[in-house]
């Protein structure tokens, strides 16, 4: 967004639903997503697992975006 508003090519309303979105939670909600955070589930399972835990470093970043738990 600061590369957009250092361009112009953002206004006060776009400013304004990013405050909102930071205020209200919306902006970070993917963070842990992105960060390939699991749950507390799925790395007790992935310990206990040795061939698992290795195949699940294997999978591209894509799809390990969308295991959670």
């Amino acid at each position: 967004m600061q590369r957009l508003t250092s361009a112009e090519l953002t206004g006060s309303a776009d400013l304004a639903k990013e405050d909102d979105a930071k205020q209200g939670g919306s902006w970070y909600a993917l963070d842990a997503v992105e960060a390939l955070e699991i749950g507390r589930n799925l790395e007790r399972a992935l310990d206990e697992r040795h061939l698992a835990r290795q195949r699940f470093g294997a999978f591209p970043r894509c799809v390990m975006r969308g295991i959670r738990e």
